[in-house]
């Protein structure tokens, strides 16, 4: 059973359990981001194993980004968000989009805290276990943000609607079966 067969038969199964998300680059390098995705969680967890919070921060924050790209994507189609260079930049254009409120400043807080680890322990300006502690203070923080985006966003796929005519490279399913499973590994980062 390929993809194409596997979504149709959930959409069958399971009609709205699945949402569809364009991809915010113009040539995105799929095989190569679904590789680096099948990691991702594995390097987190890692990482914190090991007690690099820096590296923590930065792959949270990196994928957090990628969700609030494809959120601007979902509510505003003809926004060119590969022009959007900082996190900063991209949580303000998904808050203008309605992104919810609080966990943008929460967002905001995160993303601080992570500047202020990669350019302050060097300098002296804290200490790595307040780098620790803002790592932990922020954990569930990124899943929280990538089940917000699914659920306030993309187009829910039925049987009128899959396979899609509109489709292009890069497209992303999501069952959103997933955001409940506690084994899901995303929904705890």
């Amino acid at each position: 059973m390929d993809e194409i067969d596997r979504v149709s038969e959930c959409i069958r199964k399971a009609p709205g359990a699945m949402k569809w998300f364009a991809p915010w680059e113009a040539d995105p390098n799929v095989e190569q981001s679904m590789s680096n995705h099948d990691e991702l969680v594995r390097r987190i967890h890692h990482a914190q194993s090991v007690g690099c919070h820096v590296e923590v921060q930065s792959l949270k924050l990196q994928f957090a980004d990628e969700w609030l790209r494809l959120f601007i994507k979902a509510k505003d189609p003809q926004q060119n968000v590969e022009r959007l260079k900082q996190f900063g930049t991209v949580l303000s254009a998904a808050e203008k989009l309605g992104f919810d409120a609080g966990l943008v400043a929460r967002l905001r807080a995160f993303a601080a805290a992570r500047n202020g680890a990669q350019h302050g322990f060097v300098a002296g300006q804290l200490t790595y276990a307040s780098i620790e502690k803002a790592s932990e203070d922020h954990d569930g923080l990124v899943g929280e943000t990538y089940r917000r985006v699914i659920t306030t966003s993309g187009r829910v796929l039925t049987a009128i609607n899959w396979p899609p005519k509109w489709s292009d490279r890069g497209d992303m399913v999501v069952d959103l079966r997933s955001l409940t499973d506690a084994k899901n590994p995303i929904n705890w980062l």
